[in-house]
């Protein structure tokens, strides 16, 4: 009984396993195939047109001569659709195989047309629209009204392959998707000379661990640093962002292990609470036993199908897990110096380094449908003056709304940890993907 039992539970979706050698020597094949024809482009695309917006498709393009990025609406979407999309081509007779690759977060599909095997393979990799994506667009956007170089780091923040030519980048930025942003960078780029009329260079500077997104160059060869805020639905304000570490170690720049998990990381103790929560609905056979070690990154194939088949009871263990986090982080920082605390606020705003006289400005330009608006971050260092005087402790600066953790320091801006979260997720394969980050 229990062995048909656990047969159907392996059976629901077949999840491929981590990447073994023979894996990455397959995989090194198939990064290795042959450019994949226009025609057999043209039938992916022709068959996926009409259900799109079933599918909730945001976009799908050609990114490389044989790979094709199909972006969904939201990440629900590319979870919830993905069985939908297969049977869209299956139905319209195409061969499909599944594989994880060690570049993927989840796997991706080989496509073929087993009448025209001349054609070749296109490689369909699974993506999903986040703001955070239109935001880099936008960095790259910005610095091409100013310099008019295309470059391929646009191509890739576009989803254009690095082959496109500069008509095609052109025509993609007057499309319905991206006109708007382009129309507001334009709006920016007037700002920015009006403030600095003696600019002779862009450059994207973000996913460095500063703040500054964009670092503007004078001729006088100072240099200014931009903080973009891209309003879209929302205000945006300044994040802490920082990777915390597993809970077992001290992540560099931290005065300390901020989230101290005792001697299992994060994301065990958060599969832990899974598996148990699975237990106690009798979700599994009872044979079924979790012990990993510090070092089994990836998750059993039974949890990642278990993942999939009990959503509810995955998300409740995510989220018990980042209360957990929360509190703890809030305990680590109230028990801060002032010094350190006043690090954390000054990392917040202004990037890794705590700022001084000798670095330079930083701007926040924020950029919504109402216009732009540019405003310097002042420095800031604790008011010992008022913190004497009210006698106020570091521990009194630090205070919880919610899930947010406020940090509040005479004389310095609020400082927001708005929640934290994994790096990719917990069922993450690599060791990075599965530290904490607050956000």
């Amino acid at each position: 009984m229990y062995k048909k039992r656990w047969e159907e539970f392996l059976n629901k979706e077949v999840i491929p396993s981590p990447p073994t050698i023979e894996d990455l020597v397959v995989e090194a094949y198939q990064e290795t195939l042959s450019e994949a024809t226009d025609d057999l482009f043209m039938q992916l695309k022709s068959a996926l047109a009409p259900a799109k917006d079933a599918l909730n498709i945001d976009n799908y393009i050609k990114t490389k001569p044989n790979e094709f990025y199909v972006r969904f609406k939201t990440k629900h979407d590319r979870r919830e659709k993905q069985t939908d999309f297969k049977k869209v081509l299956t139905d319209a007779g195409f061969d499909l195989t599944d594989k994880r690759l060690s570049s993927h977060t989840i796997p991706v599909t080989y496509v073929s047309d087993p009448a025209n095997p001349q054609y070749g393979t296109i490689k369909i990799v699974y993506k999903y629209s986040t703001k955070t994506r239109v935001g880099l667009a936008f960095e790259h956007i910005l610095a091409l009204m100013f310099d008019n170089k295309i470059t391929d780091k646009i191509k890739k923040r576009l989803d254009m392959a690095t082959t496109a030519t500069d008509s095609e980048v052109l025509e993609a930025l007057q499309s319905e998707e991206w006109a708007p942003f382009v129309s507001r960078a334009k709006k920016l780029k007037e700002t920015l000379q009006s403030k600095f009329d003696n600019i002779v260079s862009v450059a994207v500077e973000g996913g460095g661990g500063g703040k500054a997104d964009i670092i503007l160059t004078l001729d006088t060869g100072d240099k200014v640093g931009v903080s973009l805020k891209l309003g879209i639905d929302t205000i945006n304000t300044f994040i802490y962002n920082k990777d915390m570490g597993d809970g077992t170690n001290k992540p560099s720049g931290l005065p300390e292990n901020l989230i101290p998990s005792g001697s299992e990381p994060w994301w065990m103790v958060g599969r832990k609470r899974f598996f148990e929560s699975l237990k106690r609905e009798k979700l599994l056979p009872p044979d079924v036993t979790y012990n990993p070690s510090s070092t089994d990154y990836s998750p059993p194939e039974w949890m990642e199908k278990a993942k999939i088949g009990h959503p509810k009871i995955y998300r409740e263990a995510v989220s018990s897990v980042f209360s957990s986090v929360r509190d703890v982080l809030f305990e680590s920082l109230r028990n801060l110096s002032l010094e350190n605390i006043a690090d954390v606020v000054s990392e917040a705003h202004y990037g890794k380094a705590s700022p001084n006289i000798k670095m330079m400005p930083l701007y926040k330009l924020s950029s919504s449908p109402a216009g732009p608006k540019l405003e310097e971050v002042p420095f800031s260092v604790p008011n010992h003056v008022e913190i004497e005087k009210s006698g106020a402790k570091p521990s009194d600066m630090v205070k919880r709304s919610g899930s947010k953790i406020i940090i509040d320091i005479p004389g310095m801006p609020e400082a927001v940890i708005h929640s934290v979260k994994f790096r990719s997720n917990m069922m993450a394969h690599k060791k990075g993907d599965l530290n904490i980050k607050t956000r």
